[in-house]
């Protein structure tokens, strides 16, 4: 909290508008109308819903994983506490330095869900056979996955951006509300999923190392195997992702746009 507050107080003390529009008063039909007029939008829809899916499985599943595929209740609290500082590392550390290098929120998104899936991948096979090492491998996956929540945020940037050089409006508010629906239906998706996949596979509630086989695949998978297949998805749509070419018109609307108000009177 009182990190969260400092942040908060470090980006109020550093934001400031790149540039301003004059918005009319439009119904928000209309404004549904632009955005869902452009079929470049879509993609990002479907990744921001999948990258809500893959980071509330990594936390929703991990007591399950724990409980019952380790059979190992005592160690939640560990464990818990091993993805949770990852996720701070990958937030604050992590983000910032893949930024860096890969300058666009897309390419840091394939070049973290890579790492995610290669890992996540070890450990759906080796998991259970080392509690360290798990912890270990887990630790490092959260730190490259947990970031995505945050780099969605820079497509909804490009997503504003683009609409401002194809239209002439500003759509902060419309676009951020549906980033904000489109992740609650990942969230909708994960927490139904959870239950379909666990009732499929014949899990027993409170039946500590006697589930059946079935079950303990089904929540192996559910903490490994769909993240990667969520992650391996983003990393296409990222791999084709559609706004990039309009990077260059984007930069000259907004050089245009700044000169344009560098010139207005004060």
């Amino acid at each position: 909290g009182v990190l969260m507050i400092l942040s908060y107080f470090w980006l109020f003390k550093e934001s400031k508008e790149r540039y301003l529009t004059q918005n009319e008063k439009r119904p928000i039909l209309k404004d549904l109308k632009i955005v869902f007029g452009h079929k470049e939008l879509y993609p990002i829809f479907i990744i921001w819903m999948l990258c809500s899916l893959g980071y509330g499985l990594m936390f929703a599943t991990s007591v399950y994983y724990v409980m019952y595929y380790l059979a190992r209740p005592d160690l939640i609290s560990t464990y818990m506490l091993v993805i949770s500082i990852g996720a701070l590392v990958s937030m604050m550390f992590v983000m910032p330095i893949a930024l860096k290098i890969f300058k666009y929120g897309h390419k840091a998104l394939i070049w973290s869900l890579l790492g995610t899936i290669v890992l996540y991948m070890i450990l759906f096979f080796t998991g259970n056979q080392n509690f360290m090492l798990l912890c270990v491998l887990s630790f490092i996956a959260t730190s490259l996955s947990s970031m995505q929540c945050a780099l969605i945020n820079l497509l909804l940037t490009d997503m504003i951006d683009f609409i401002q050089l194809k239209d002439g409006v500003s759509l902060n508010g419309t676009l951020s509300s549906i980033k904000g629906f489109a992740f609650k239906c990942g969230s909708t998706v994960q927490s139904a999923g959870i239950l379909a996949v666990l009732a499929a596979t014949g899990y027993v509630a409170g039946a500590i190392g006697q589930q059946p086989e079935s079950a303990m695949l089904g929540i192996n998978s559910l903490r490994f195997l769909i993240p990667s297949v969520a992650a391996a998805i983003v990393i296409i749509l990222c791999i084709f992702y559609p706004l990039q070419k309009y990077y260059p018109e984007i930069e000259k609307m907004k050089e245009k746009m700044k000169s344009n108000e560098e010139g207005m009177p004060q």
